[in-house]
């Protein structure tokens, strides 16, 4: 029989130990990637809800916004979108006052008007102070602004320039005049009417007692009982400024084509876009 050197016996046991140190390493490494196979899983099924995008839920916003031109996301809804206490409006008055508000920093009393349910929000106006009004310039700066957001279809008027064409919203800019400047913002024509036409119809029946009387159109110079007799009757709503120089009267008359407005100068009027 043969005998084993020390030399053979040596290299024998270190070739255990090389095949053994191989294993192990390998089925440490196959224990690593299965368990970082399930970490990946377990994150897949259960994402992190913190950083999830708030902008992709349905929830509408009803904060107040600082721009006058943002309120047209509250037209058509319920006045209680505003978060107003109205438990002391009148229920007779179409028109409420409501905060300051401003336009690209122009500042004035912020009014919303109510439909004919008394609870849908269908304009906005802004009385601008007597001491901010705006000049040519400013509808020139402002020009593309409204025209991006309200339509290129811009009708000059007597005392306003008109936006509207885009979307179910309209915008009147006012001119620098010696009256009172009121922006407004509304339903557009077509939207208004289909709105209008949503009222409740009521019989009337005539009486055969009425009698007629002819009425006359409104003009210059008269006076706000003669207006109030004329074709147009009573406005819709009255806004009224009183300074150093006098009582400035704006009356809206509202209409599901257009509204139409009369200026009275210290009881007189003084102008009227139709």
């Amino acid at each position: 029989m043969k005998k084993i050197s020390l030399i053979t016996v040596v290299s024998i046991l270190f070739s255990l130990f090389a095949y053994t140190s191989v294993a192990f390493a390998a089925q440490n490494q196959n224990t690593e990637i299965k368990e970082n196979q399930i970490s990946s899983t377990q994150n897949t099924k259960e994402p992190d809800s913190s950083k999830i995008d708030d902008s992709q839920t349905n929830e509408t916003d009803y904060s107040i916004p600082q721009e006058f031109i943002d309120y047209r996301k509250f037209i058509g809804k319920d006045i209680s979108s505003l978060n107003v206490d109205t438990s002391t409006w009148n229920t007779d008055d179409y028109s409420h006052e409501l905060w300051r508000g401003s336009f690209f920093e122009h500042y004035g009393i912020i009014t919303v008007h109510l439909g004919w349910d008394n609870k849908t929000i269908i304009e906005f106006f802004l009385r601008l102070d007597d001491t901010d009004k705006f000049s040519d310039s400013d509808r020139e700066n402002f020009d593309s602004i409204l025209q991006d957001i309200f339509g290129s279809n811009v009708e000059e008027m007597n005392i306003s320039y008109n936006y509207s064409g885009k979307g179910d919203y309209e915008f009147q800019f006012p001119k620098l005049l010696d009256q009172t400047s009121v922006c407004a913002l509304s339903w557009n024509t077509d939207t208004m009417l289909a709105y209008m036409n949503t009222k409740p119809q009521e019989e009337e029946t005539p009486s055969k007692d009425t009698q007629i009387i002819e009425k006359i159109e409104p003009a210059i110079g008269m006076t706000s009982d003669e207006v109030k007799k004329s074709t147009w009757g009573e406005p819709s709503d009255i806004n009224k400024t009183t300074t150093k120089y006098g009582i400035h009267e704006q009356w809206v008359y509202k209409s599901p084509v257009k509204n139409k407005y009369i200026y009275f100068e210290d009881g007189l009027v003084t102008a009227i876009q139709e």
